[in-house]
């Protein structure tokens, strides 16, 4: 611009051969301790697969095969382990069955961070009995047995804690997935986290583990989180990781026609009559077939095939053993079963698979430990869709005339109650009479004693004293010889369907009061089994009026039976649980409640020629109690079929 002045700078250069020499010599290098030494070397030009085989040695204490690691024993891991080096990929997620080399490929990439690329870690375990176990048994033993990692190592005990390992550049911080302070500490660039299905949903009052652990690797723009896990039901937190990657399955030649497959379940074969595992196991009588050209398959020629192995997304197909059209993730998603493992048989696994039978804990064991694969239920799912096709032609309030004896069920609730009447005939067929809502004891009352259905009344009603346990018994005790009341146990000992105790005992002697009600404890389990399985029997002998409510539908649907695991033990159980929290089910409950009834009455063994004797109808519930007891009893207890 006019009138400024212009400041001239004059550069000054150094002559080279003026330049401090400012570098180590061989000599200064050699000086220098064996952790400063690592810092400065730069890192080597190796997968990570090939640098785990040049410096991993697995120690004897641990480990089924000590010595230096091979990556011929289990090719298919070398894919999962150099991923952790793509710069193209923030996450791995490796779901798969026990002894397939899970544990080994955390601790291999851990080793090659530690001289490779050091940066802080966190490694989660789930309980926190488990942290220090892991790092004295497992993590140390298998890091400090190479001599590249020892010599990133200070040698220093502060350094070699057991929830705390320091090494040149790095520190690696191992966690419980239970402790929030462990998981939410400061930033760090690896994520390592150890059979994620066995962590809780929440970390004490916080978010998820894995999350919480997650979010501290925000900051670092080359981070890497590594989730490995045996899968438990589709609702853990490995299937939902699985299903957000890239899902990679290994292909494997066949040693015959050459042409690629994964290895499943279904095409493993064993003589159809042989039941007796040990025999399987111990003869090799099981053999693979291959889909394509129907040859057996050796476990020699399984093993074998390994090394040619490629990983495959589902998105993507094979084609002259190259990966066409893979998805562009930065998630890559690793399945291993155990039949890629070199440590279990053919015939091992079909043994497996013969010992568990039909036993759902036994199933779940094998599909998720040996398979791994989500365990599903296996069980009936009911939907309003399906139980309208269990309408018949018959209008609400007007039993057919196959109706010989009507049972009750009720659901009480804070100032109502949701009621099921159930019309019985021969060969235990049965019909909705009517379903509905009352809100008095004198409306329930005069339901009771109602004989607008053909002429006949409720003979059994099974009433729930879970709720205004007070109120309930007051009302049995008016009508001992019809009501019951009950409580519902989610398993009786020995699988019996129900058990009965005394309401009322003499205080000082403990002893049951004459004229006591009976509390009928039901085996909830049992019954809504045998609920389920008469609604779905065929031919159908279990029917709805032909206009029943859209609530009455959809309650009946609330209520589906799933296997839930038991983390601690192993295994777990079946039980009946809402669809979803808060799922109101109480139509199926009562419809539960008119079954135990039938089942009291023992509405099974009924006989044609049998009469049906009414009762009289009462004028007021305040009738004198001895009268009420006093009265003729129509059902008289342990005579004939109905055993009240």
């Amino acid at each position: 611009m006019p009138g400024t002045q212009t400041a001239q700078v004059k550069e000054e250069t150094i002559p080279f051969e003026d330049w401090e020499e400012d570098f180590l010599t061989v000599a200064d290098f050699q000086e220098l301790r064996p952790g400063e030494r690592a810092v400065l070397t730069p890192p080597d030009d190796l997968t990570v697969a090939e640098w785990v085989e040049k410096n991993i040695v697995l120690p004897s204490g641990p480990s089924a095969e000590p010595g230096p690691w091979s990556n011929l024993r289990t090719p298919y891991l070398v894919e999962i382990m150099n991923s952790f080096a793509d710069p193209d990929v923030e996450e791995i997620t490796m779901m798969c069955s026990a002894q397939v080399g899970k544990t080994a490929t955390l601790l291999n990439i851990c080793g090659y961070a530690i001289d490779q690329a050091p940066g802080d870690m966190i490694l989660v375990q789930p309980k926190d009995d488990e942290v220090v176990k892991f790092s004295t048994k497992r993590l140390q033993p298998t890091l400090f047995a190479s001599q590249t990692i020892l010599d990133r190592h200070s040698g220093r005990k502060s350094d070699a804690k057991n929830k705390e390992l320091g090494f040149a550049g790095m520190t690696i911080h191992l966690a419980s997935s239970k402790s929030p302070s462990d998981l939410a500490g400061k930033p760090c660039r690896y994520v390592l986290a150890d059979e994620l299905d066995k962590y809780p949903a929440f970390s004490g009052r916080d978010g998820s583990p894995l999350d919480l652990a997650r979010d501290r690797t925000i900051t670092f723009r080359n981070r890497k989180i590594f989730k490995s896990s045996t899968p438990t039901t589709k609702d853990g937190a490995i299937w939902k990781e699985w299903e957000a990657s890239t899902r990679e399955h290994y292909w494997i030649p066949c040693p015959h026609c050459g042409k690629y497959q994964t290895l499943r379940m279904d095409r493993l074969k064993w003589p159809k009559d042989e039941r007796n595992p040990a025999k399987i196991r111990t003869k090799n009588l099981a053999f693979y077939l291959c889909e394509h050209c129907e040859k057996d398959i050796s476990d020699r020629e399984r093993l074998a095939a390994l090394k040619h192995g490629v990983w495959v997304p589902e998105d993507a197909v094979l084609k002259n053993g190259k990966v066409v059209g893979a998805p562009d993730s930065s998630h890559r998603g690793f399945h291993l079963s155990v039949f890629y493992s070199p440590w279990r048989s053919l015939s091992e696994i079909a043994a497996k698979r013969v010992a568990a039978g039909r036993d759902p804990a036994k199933l779940f064991v094998f599909v998720t430990q040996w398979l791994g694969e989500p365990f599903e239920e296996k069980t009936e799912k009911t939907t309003t869709t399906f139980l309208k096709t269990r309408v018949a032609n018959y209008k609400q309030g007007h039993p057919p005339a196959g109706v010989k004896i009507i049972t009750a069920g009720v659901d009480v609730q804070k100032d109502y109650f949701l009621y099921a009447l159930r019309g019985w005939g021969y060969d235990f067929s049965s019909w909705l009479i009517q379903a509905g809502r009352i809100n008095t004891w004198g409306a329930l009352e005069d339901l009771l004693l109602k004989e607008a259905w053909g002429g006949l009344q409720i003979s059994g009603m099974c009433i729930d004293s879970n709720y205004r346990t007070d109120e309930v018994y007051e009302f049995a005790m008016q009508f001992m010889d019809v009501v019951r009341p009950v409580r519902g146990l989610e398993s009786i000992g020995g699988g019996i369907p129900y058990q009965t105790s005394r309401i009322r005992k003499d205080f000082f002697s403990g002893r049951n009061l004459p004229y006591s009600p009976t509390l009928w404890k039901l085996n909830t389990q049992f019954y809504k089994d045998k609920l389920s399985r008469l609604i779905h029997a065929d031919p159908v002998a279990w029917w709805i009026h032909q206009d029943p409510a859209e609530d009455y539908l959809v309650q009946m649907c609330n209520e589906h039976k799933t296997f839930v695991p038991d983390r601690k033990k192993g295994g777990g159980k079946w039980v009946w649980v809402p669809r979803y929290h808060g799922a109101p089910n109480h139509f199926w409950d009562a419809e539960v409640y008119a079954l135990a009834a039938a089942d009291i009455l023992e509405v099974a063994s009924m006989k044609e020629e049998v009469p049906i004797r009414r009762r009289k109808k009462k004028k007021t519930r305040e009738t004198n109690s001895r009268t009420r007891r006093g009265r003729e009893k129509w059902i008289r207890q342990g005579k004939g079929w109905i055993n009240g």
